[in-house]
Parts: structure tokens; sequence; C-alpha cells
């Protein structure tokens, strides 16, 4: 753990980098959840147990809906951290 202090760019950007990461390793649970949920054991079984059970990707965008409200964003303080 290390604290940046007098310059919020890099603040920025290093928050930004660990959120990546974040949902970097929080997709691949994800997708290894579907994989063992199936009992998938080949690779073929794999590919149709993620194509069979694919459901993350909204085109719309109600996937949003969860973070705002009429007023704007629901909870600020997470958002401005």
């Amino acid at each position: 753990m290390f604290i940046i202090q007098n310059d919020k760019n890099i603040v920025r950007m290093y928050a930004a980098h660990v959120l990546d990461l974040v949902n970097h390793f929080k997709w691949r649970y994800k997708l290894q959840k579907k994989i063992s949920d199936a009992d998938a054991k080949t690779c073929i079984e794999k590919e149709k147990a993620l194509k069979r059970n694919w459901n993350d990707l909204d085109e719309t965008d109600t996937w949003t809906d969860p973070y705002f409200d009429a007023n704007g964003f629901i909870n600020l303080e997470r958002f401005l951290f």
C-alpha cells in the first residue's frame, strides 16, 4: 500500500487500473463458474456451456439503471472514489 499526494491524475490512473484488474478477475470467475455449473470437462463441452449460458451483455442501456435515480448517481460518494 502506498499514499499518493498532490497529484489527482496519478490517483485516478491507479484507481482505474485497480478497478480494471478487479473486473477482469471477476469476469474470469463468472466464466469458470458457468463451466463448472455445467460440469463441462472437454473444450467442446466448455464452449457449449458458455454459449448456452451467455447472457451478460445487454444491448440496451438498461444495465445502467441500478446506478442512477431521478437525481443522478445513487451513491455519489462511491463514484467519486
